[in-house]
């Protein structure tokens, strides 16, 4: 073989390992890009960096101490359940509400909150004029017994948005933890269309309304088509008003209605705890004694009880056991009541836990008579059995003289 023949077989046998080297490493980033892509999709932008949070995490631009696959930084919100009820009377109009609506749940969304929404009509199957709507309110609500002045069915008719609103706030099983909204959409009055009562059934069916609503803690959003009655948008607006949500129009509704609804989840969302406020939640700092506040901003780190020293201390309760307004831990009788602390002898316990002074055992008295005594007495141990000085000390001393005189007078008696 030619050995020009054989280098050229070589560089390219070799320039194929190189170019399928480079085409796996193409393929292993491509790969990672493609999964980072997916969990964008999926994750969201929840610290609006305009990078998905899992790629922040994944190259620890953000932290995620819990591994909860939420930045530190970012607030924990909550899901909302949107319940948009339609009065389907305007058919023409169908394609473009669903649309409509369709943009509000994508804006709401798109803010990186977690949404989940139902398109249902008031009364009947769904129509083909509404391609949104997945169900009627009755096959929304299987609880029964329905509160309220409502049965289902019947509603009323398909434009009794009142009466399906007041129903659904009574009786719809929410998802677990979910910010609860309800919105319905029609231009006629809320009991049973035009014309709109007010005083009368519409009014009421509103006051109901906002009863259920506000005793289930769920917000209502009205949206108004065009042309609503004014008798209609006074008691849509007294609805929103009195449940916490807003009534829009239909041309406005999409900024509005998103932004408001955003604004709403966004004030009950919970931002991490960080007490010492430095950007690490405090769920992942140490807490010693386990009372909920991390060691760096307890002043009790080790008493579970405390979190400051108080009057007495860590390791010490402040409580005033007996009830005399003195703390046990300075109280010098902490069983029974003594406001005034007495200590007549200055020992550190007060007086109402000594009870009566405890008094000296009288001294055994001595038999004059005992021949062993008398026999010490001769002896001269008279200082060893004598009293230092009282009334004992002169008897014996008495004694002890009339023995040594008696001594005396024996022997002279003797010579």
């Amino acid at each position: 073989m030619h050995k020009g023949t054989g280098l050229k077989s070589y560089f390219g046998t070799f320039g194929r390992a190189v170019y399928s080297a480079l085409a796996v490493r193409a393929a292993v980033v491509a790969l990672c890009v493609c999964l980072l892509t997916c969990s964008y999709a999926q994750a969201g932008d929840c610290n609006r960096n305009n990078s998905d949070d899992a790629i922040d995490i994944a190259l620890g631009t953000s932290r995620d101490c819990n591994g909860d696959g939420l930045p530190d930084e970012c607030q924990s919100c909550p899901g909302v359940e949107i319940l948009f009820v339609f009065d389907t009377s305007p058919a023409d109009e169908g394609g473009t509400i669903c649309s409509q609506v369709g943009d509000i749940v994508t804006a709401i969304h798109s803010s990186g909150l977690d949404v989940h929404a139902h398109y249902m009509n008031v009364l009947g199957p769904p129509p083909h004029a509404f391609p949104c709507i997945t169900g009627s309110v009755c096959s929304f609500v299987t609880t029964s017994p329905i509160v309220g002045p409502w049965s289902c069915p019947p509603i009323g008719n398909q434009k009794d948005w009142g009466m399906a609103t007041a129903g659904l706030a009574a009786n719809y099983r929410w998802i677990p933890g979910a910010i609860r909204i309800i919105i319905p959409v029609s231009r006629e009055g809320p009991r049973n269309g035009d014309p709109c009562n007010d005083p009368g059934d519409d009014r009421d069916i509103i006051a109901q309304a906002i009863v259920s609503a506000t005793a289930n803690d769920i917000r209502i959003y009205p949206i108004l088509l065009s042309d609503a009655p004014d008798c209609v948008r006074q008691l849509a607006t007294e609805l929103a008003t009195g449940t916490g949500g807003m009534a829009v129009d239909a041309a406005s509704a999409t900024s509005a209605l998103s932004a408001s609804i955003e604004s709403t989840v966004r004030a009950i969302c919970n931002h991490f705890a960080d007490c010492n406020e430095n950007g690490i939640p405090d769920e992942c700092e140490q807490d010693s004694d386990g009372d909920g506040v991390i060691d760096s901003c307890d002043g009790c780190p080790n008493d579970p009880t405390k979190t400051t020293a108080g009057i007495c201390g860590c390791g010490k309760p402040d409580i005033d056991s007996d009830g005399d307004g003195i703390l046990d831990c300075r109280d010098n009788c902490p069983t029974k009541p003594n406001a005034d602390q007495a200590d007549s002898d200055h020992d550190g316990v007060g007086d109402a836990c000594e009870g009566e002074p405890a008094t000296e055992p009288l001294p055994k008295p001595v038999n004059l008579l005992d021949p062993e005594l008398q026999q010490r007495l001769r002896d001269g141990a008279l200082g060893s059995l004598a009293p230092a000085c009282g009334v004992g000390a002169g008897m014996t001393t008495t004694i002890a003289l009339a023995g040594l005189i008696g001594i005396r007078l024996t022997r002279r008696r003797r010579r």
